[in-house]
């Protein structure tokens, strides 16, 4: 499904970079076929307009993909994350530390660095270890890793990993 999701991207710009958390490149590839199912997204509120693009890009190539993104706070997306149904969260890396900690998710893939308040900000995303459609939610990290969503992040301020 990623390459699905890569193919429509235009390329690979695979990541790397420090999230505290062991962060990993972009998920492997899978078989290519249309990403389908719900999809739950928790993200950052940085991410916010990025990701709401992102969304509209994949709908048009995905149409049985019923993806959902919600926008908070760091500590905030940890609660819900344990509270929810979720099958990804893109946040900080202190986000994603104590998203690991608290074994909700693997290794998390860096997809974007920003400056903000004088720091360098590194963003990740990460598939929910109990995610509901986790080949979806594999796809949506490498799409966001790769191609065309590094095109999106971009636009909109963030710089490759």
């Amino acid at each position: 499904m990623i390459a699905a999701v890569a193919s429509a991207c235009g390329g690979s710009t695979g990541g790397s970079g420090s999230t505290g958390a062991a962060p990993a490149g972009p998920p492997p590839a899978m078989q290519a076929s249309p990403l389908t199912g719900p999809l739950t997204v928790l993200a950052t509120d940085p991410l916010s307009a990025a990701f709401q693009d992102a969304k509209g890009k994949l709908a048009s190539t995905n149409p049985g993909l019923s993806l959902t993104i919600q926008f908070g706070a760091g500590p905030a997306l940890v609660e819900q994350l344990r509270q929810g149904e979720v099958d990804v969260i893109a946040a900080d890396a202190a986000t994603m530390r104590s998203a690991v900690g608290s074994g909700l998710i693997e290794a998390p893939t860096v997809i974007a660095r920003k400056a903000e308040g004088g720091a360098t900000v590194i963003y990740s995303a990460a598939a929910v270890t109990k995610s509901r459609n986790q080949a979806a939610a594999q796809a949506f990290v490498g799409y966001l890793a790769t191609g065309r969503g590094q095109r999106i992040l971009q636009t909109h301020g963030f710089t490759a990993p």
